[in-house]
């Protein structure tokens, strides 16, 4: 597993044994970061304007320079040989860029510049060949990866804030969120979009099920509403949680929605005995939240700078597997 601070490391963990690994360079705090599919090398994105490298196998680095303001976001394609980067541009706070990278070499392969505030989130189709970009500009742009061109500007969500994107795992469709509480699925195809639900609380996330037919968003008012992205129609809302739920995600096949909240426990729901069940254990906030091992664990990240592994099928820390917790300030530096 791989994680980013505010401090400017990245660490790789080794959930058998606990060990850790500290990769410092870095100048500043850490915004996202994305592994290849082979597991082999991990891009780090920074506030200190650039891109890492890491080659995790010979353990050096390359530094990818070209954006002029704070890289906010990070994707990488499903052959590993390109990423996509997003960036406050540093001449003008309100106009955000993409990059294209390519992997092999290191080098810049194209900038696209038409997003007119920063770039919350980019996200790129299983067939590498296109990336969605969403920004505070509200606008959702389709990109071209091989042909280097915008394909389409897909509306707008109302001049408001897009805040997380996900896109179908066949590629021909995408759901968004945004700050002005209206849920939205695209038709990349068609070229058209569709108000789910104008919601009542902040939508943060957003998840889609394997095969590409639900959707689940997790809102500020601690529920989860669970979408039929065929039919268009809400199939039901999960409520639990007593504060704002802040990540979503869902395991391989489908059974299991695991959901990060502001309340500390972490919620998981089981949709085929339609049941719930929480998981206590953080002293702070949950911020996000991961699968692993085909679906049997979930990895939590908290405001109480610790990772936990848990169990789903035992509800509780996984055995034999530690706590992750924070390394003091001395040892990071040391």
């Amino acid at each position: 597993m791989v994680s980013a601070s505010s401090n400017g490391t990245v660490k790789i963990w080794n959930l058998t044994n606990g060990e850790e690994k500290t990769l410092k360079g870095h100048d500043d705090s850490i915004n996202e970061v994305a592994v290849t599919p082979d597991g082999r090398f991990v891009l780090s994105a920074s506030d200190d304007r650039t891109l890492k490298f890491w080659d995790l196998q010979k353990g050096t680095e390359k530094t990818l320079k070209g954006h002029n303001g704070r890289v906010t976001a990070v994707a990488v394609t499903d052959n590993g040989k390109f990423a996509i980067s997003a960036s406050l541009n540093g001449s003008s706070s309100d106009n955000g860029t993409l990059k294209v990278w390519n992997l092999e070499s290191g080098e810049e392969k194209i900038t696209f510049r038409r997003h007119n505030a920063w770039v919350k989130a980019v996200a790129i189709t299983p067939k590498c060949s296109a990336a969605v970009s969403a920004s505070f500009d509200g606008m959702f742009r389709f990109w071209d990866l091989e042909q280097t061109e915008e394909i389409r500007t897909l509306g707008g969500q109302d001049n408001n804030t897009i805040n997380a994107v996900a896109i179908t795992p066949s590629g021909d469709r995408s759901v968004s969120v945004s700050f002005d509480r209206t849920l939205k699925v695209w038709d990349l195809i068609k070229r058209e979009e569709k108000i789910l639900k104008k919601n009542d609380e902040w939508v943060n996330a957003v998840a889609i099920t394997s095969n590409g037919k639900y959707a689940v968003f997790a809102s500020s008012d601690g529920t989860l509403n669970i979408w039929d992205l065929e039919k268009q129609e809400e199939k039901t809302i999960l409520k639990g949680h007593g504060g704002r739920a802040n990540a979503v995600a869902i395991t391989f096949d489908g059974r299991f929605i695991v959901s990060a909240s502001d309340d500390r426990p972490l919620n998981v729901w089981d949709l085929k005995k339609i049941e719930e069940k929480t998981i206590t254990g953080h002293n702070g906030r949950i911020n996000a939240v991961a699968i692993a091992s085909k679906g049997k664990y979930a990895i939590s990240a908290s405001s109480d700078g610790t990772l936990k592994v848990w169990d789903l099928e035992k509800n509780q820390i996984a055995g034999g597997h530690p706590n992750l917790n924070r390394l003091s300030d001395n040892s990071i530096l040391e």
